[in-house]
């Protein structure tokens, strides 16, 4: 209790700042560097980074970075990531499916984009090049017929035929290997290649079920050459629940022949959260101590507030909606009820609109 009332003397910053000028909101966008980690993930990004670099063999290797949503799966790549900025032994792609507008298109743009960041990797070398090119053949090869643009969008009736037939020209291209020969090439070109491919796929958990089962078949069996190192991100429970569809209800035991290397995100601990969310209100209010009641925050905070957070994304949430509110709250209301209503307002929605139609039951009046 002590430590929650000496916390809260230091609430003197904001409303100078409020009065002034300035909100600070919080863009709920992952971090990029492990200066900015608030969740102690420091050392197990550093773990993991030195493992990869310690894989020397050429054989395909998969690791899973899993969790629920909001538990920092994309942080937690960046931090590893920036590990390898400048490490001319990797080549770094990252691909997220959820970008792609058309599940059709998803295993061809993915070899698309492999094809695209590798021949920017070096022009000059000539097994990049050869590589590059051999992954363009490839995503000719999945793109379906059926993405031919429609006519009012290819021009003039004179260049219709052209257009049409130099797509078609080009599947057709792609058709004269097979992919078995196709991947067999690619191999012995990656194999030739004095560097390891980092691919990271983000947000698989987001997709719908048929994607997923696409996506670490992808992963399995299509793209699973030498000297490439994935790293995917998911939650475990949505997508063994939609592999189960295709695996006879065997989707978790399919998954684990598919990612060698599971790593389940360290635990958010509660403690953490208290800390986190108490000191983005540090930076948030300021009021005098008189009109601060610490006891009852500690009553409201501890007795129900503190449950309502999750994640960090809860805790962003409700400080972009409390800050956005505070100048006039601070003038208007008790600001112990500010924070109760701030949180009903984010996480009960219903609830908050009921008590604002029927103020008066709630106000004494």
């Amino acid at each position: 209790m002590m430590e929650l009332m000496l916390i809260m003397r230091s609430w003197r910053l904001f409303l100078k700042r409020c009065r002034g000028e300035f909100f600070m909101f919080y863009s709920e966008k992952p971090i990029i560097s492990k200066n900015e980690d608030l969740l102690g993930r420091k050392k197990a990004v550093s773990d993991l980074a030195k493992e990869i670099e310690h894989y020397k063999n050429k054989d395909s290797l998969t690791i899973g970075i899993v969790g629920k949503w909001g538990s920092g799966k994309t942080s937690f790549i960046n931090m590893v990531l920036e590990s390898f900025k400048g490490n001319n032994n990797y080549i770094v792609i990252k691909f997220n499916p959820w970008n792609i507008s058309s599940r059709k298109q998803l295993i061809s743009d993915f070899f698309l984009q492999l094809s695209n960041n590798i021949k920017k990797e070096n022009e000059s070398n000539e097994i990049i090049g050869t590589i590059g090119k051999s992954l363009g053949t490839l995503s000719k090869f999945f793109k379906p017929l059926g993405l031919i643009p429609p006519l009012s969008l290819l021009g003039t009736i004179g260049d219709i035929t052209e257009k049409a037939s130099g797509f078609i020209n080009e599947y057709l291209e792609a058709e004269k290997e097979d992919l078995e020969t196709l991947k067999s090439n690619i191999n012995q070109e990656l194999e030739d290649l004095d560097k390891k491919i980092l691919i990271v796929i983000d947000d698989i958990d987001r997709l719908c079920d048929e994607e997923i089962r696409e996506m670490f078949q992808l992963v399995k069996s299509i793209a699973d050459f030498k000297n490439t190192i994935y790293i995917l991100s998911y939650d475990r429970e949505i997508v063994t629940k939609a592999l189960d569809k295709s695996q006879q209800d065997r989707g978790e035991e399919y998954l684990e022949k598919i990612v060698q290397v599971p790593l389940v995100l360290p635990y958010i601990s509660k403690s953490d959260l208290d800390k986190i969310f108490i000191n983005r209100l540090n930076t948030s209010i300021d009021i005098p101590d008189e009109e601060y009641d610490n006891e009852y925050f500690s009553k409201i905070y501890y007795n129900g507030l503190a449950e309502s957070f999750e994640n960090l994304r809860d805790i962003e949430r409700y400080m972009n909606v409390f800050n956005l509110g505070i100048n006039l709250a601070i003038e208007e209301l008790n600001i112990n009820d500010y924070i109760v209503l701030t949180l009903i307002k984010v996480f009960e929605p219903n609830l908050y609109e009921y008590i604002k139609n029927n103020k008066d039951y709630f106000s004494g009046t």
